[in-house]
């Protein structure tokens, strides 16, 4: 069976967890032919899945694109949350959780020295748009890179008493490890949605803050001039529009200093934790289902 998930060319561990979590289940196979098509962690299920003779979800949630459409050659096991069973009117014995949750039923917390009171995690997009290892060493924080090989990035969030985190499954799986996190947004355009759906398998709802965005000094070609300006005057309108957003002059020394002013004042703040019981009870369910399925 072939496993479909999102992968970067930098990395992005929110999808490259797929590759650790599923050989644990199943015997997968991502060179052979697509008849047997493994739907896994991430915001997959749109219009844009390949071609398959059979499909099967594991976790996978709604977030970007049009719906695919469902016939009979498709089965649900799991999806992310409350959201994703709707759109698709899914029955009750499926079960609501994102597969992340499984990581430390294969991989142990690591045993690290608790050396950060505080790190940060952005989105992988985010990385692109600004030096958010810079806006980190200004606030005294420890900078979490997610395009980190899985490793590495247990044990350097790992190293952190709590996190703020703009990337949902960094999120995830610090709630995995019993990290408190707090949710960040620094664009206004990533999708806040998934994260919704994700927390409402465990009843919660997402509670996020926002700080400054920062700008590398990025080119704009001539024919996308007009593109970027029209997006401006739509994000000065509506800030929270979830498209890709407009390319902004290069930020100063002076919004650098004023974001890591806004993680330092949020690191002061409540963070959270889901119930712990809630998910061992979930991920139990989870395996189960699985494991039926493809025993």
């Amino acid at each position: 069976m072939k496993v479909y998930y999102c992968k970067m060319p930098k990395g992005n561990i929110g999808d490259d967890i797929n590759e650790f979590i599923w050989p644990h289940f199943f015997k997968t196979d991502n060179n052979c032919k697509d008849e047997h098509l493994v739907i896994g962690i991430g915001s997959l299920l749109n219009n844009h899945i390949p071609k398959a003779k059979k499909y099967t979800v594991v976790s996978a949630g709604i977030g970007y694109g049009n719906l695919p459409k469902i016939d009979d050659t498709w089965k649900f096991l799991a999806v992310r949350g409350e959201y994703s069973k709707k759109a698709f009117n899914l029955d009750d014995d499926v079960v609501l959780l994102d597969g992340a949750y499984l990581l430390k039923e294969f991989y142990p917390k690591p045993d690290v020295i608790t050396s950060h009171k505080v790190g940060y995690i952005p989105h992988v997009t985010s990385l692109e748009y600004g030096d958010w290892k810079k806006v980190c060493e200004l606030a005294n924080i420890k900078f979490i890179d997610p395009r980190l090989g899985l490793d590495e990035f247990l044990s350097e969030l790992c190293s952190c008493e709590k996190v703020l985190t703009e990337a949902m499954h960094g999120a995830i799986i610090a709630d995995c490890y019993g990290i408190p996190w707090k949710p960040v947004k620094a664009y206004h355009h990533i999708n806040t949605h998934k994260w919704d759906d994700w927390l409402s398998a465990l009843g919660e709802t997402a509670k996020f803050s926002y700080i400054t965005s920062v700008w590398y000094n990025l080119p704009i070609s001539k024919d996308k001039f007009l593109k970027n300006t029209v997006k401006k005057i739509i994000f000065a309108i509506y800030p929270h529009f979830n498209i890709t957003p407009p390319i902004y002059p290069e930020s100063n020394h002076s919004a650098y200093l004023k974001s890591a002013h806004e993680l330092k004042e949020l690191a002061l703040k409540d963070f959270f934790l889901n119930s712990r019981t809630l998910i061992d009870k979930k991920v139990q369910l989870l395996k189960k289902q699985i494991n039926e399925y493809f025993n």
